[in-house]
């Protein structure tokens, strides 16, 4: 069974569910059991990560282990099922979580470029866990995938990322390997380097992990080092770029709203529109009508070859 395969088997009803870049992300709210108990059992298709937004009575995980003990669990307790495990849970409640399933490969890369080592071992926490910060990042991914109608990849890809590197610096032996975390912001040349590469890019999906790879430091390191040299975390720094290239194009072209939103990275104009109204509190049309006594129109076929830089520190 593949990630995609599990998401699958997760009904619709249940909730959202995404299947980003060989990772599968479940935010999900059961009904009341039917019959006073809800039961699931399969094998880890891939390493599982369950957060629980809401405490639950009674419930049961066992993982490779006939063994079926109920018992309460808190609300920011995290289960771990590594790949390959024999899961069987069972709860008496409605309950609200988020699973993260990892690909393979998506968490050995992840584990190499944060600890330079792709060999680790997961460890499975005692019942009732409690991980404040799992829960910190598990909220802040649900808020981003509900509060809008379609999601800024960027921050549903650093969400995800931080994640895993959490959850691999406690709960891996990797935590054995595990360095001070370097300080520091970027250095000019890096920062100039980054920025560039954001200009140019704008239209591309730009991850946490591939600014990182640019300057040859940890994904973890990394989104540190960006806020506190730019004061916003990389995602936000790439919607504002996104954003004053497509007022450029807005306001001094006559493209289609639908293809300055293309042109700026944006999945379509409902997209821009929400981050626009969100960021500026006007909407794109509203932003050309300003403009437009103001601004001459030049024809779509000379539009301004790319944005300008943006303030960074």
């Amino acid at each position: 069974m593949s990630v995609k395969q599990l998401l699958d088997k997760i009904p619709n009803e249940w909730g959202m569910k995404l299947d980003y870049e060989g990772v599968g992300v479940a935010i999900t709210t059961t009904p009341p059991p039917a019959d006073g108990k809800d039961t699931l059992h399969y094998r880890a298709p891939a390493h599982c990560f369950i957060v629980h937004y809401t405490p639950q009575a009674e419930r049961c995980l066992a993982i490779n282990s006939d063994r079926r003990v109920f018992g309460p669990t808190s609300a920011g307790s995290l289960e771990i099922l590594p790949k390959g495990s024999e899961v069987h849970a069972e709860w008496t409640q409605p309950k609200h979580n988020l699973l993260i399933a990892f690909g393979e490969e998506h968490l050995l890369r992840l584990a190499g470029r944060e600890f330079g080592n792709e060999s680790f071992e997961l460890f499975i926490p005692n019942r009732g866990c409690m991980d404040t910060k799992a829960l910190s990042y598990a909220i802040a991914l649900r808020s981003e995938l509900q509060s809008h109608n379609i999601a800024d990849k960027e921050a549903v890809d650093a969400w995800i990322t931080l994640f895993g590197i959490h959850v691999l610096r406690r709960h891996s032996s990797l935590c054995r390997l595990a360095r001070t975390p370097m300080r520091g912001g970027l250095s000019p040349r890096a920062w100039r380097q980054i920025n560039d590469y954001i200009l140019n890019n704008l239209a591309d999906v730009i991850t946490l992990e591939k600014l990182a790879e640019l300057v040859n430091v940890s994904p973890g390191h990394f989104s540190r080092a960006f806020k506190q040299a730019v004061g916003m975390t990389p995602y936000q720094y790439v919607i504002a770029a996104r954003l004053q290239y497509a007022r450029q194009l807005i306001v001094s072209t006559d493209l289609q709203m639908e293809e300055i939103a293309r042109e700026s990275g944006f999945v379509n104009n409902s997209h821009m529109t929400s981050s626009m109204r969100r960021m500026w509190g006007i909407t794109p049309r509203q932003l050309r009508r300003e403009h437009r006594s103001s601004y001459f129109l030049v024809p779509a076929k000379v539009a301004p070859d790319g944005p300008k830089p943006i303030a960074g520190r």
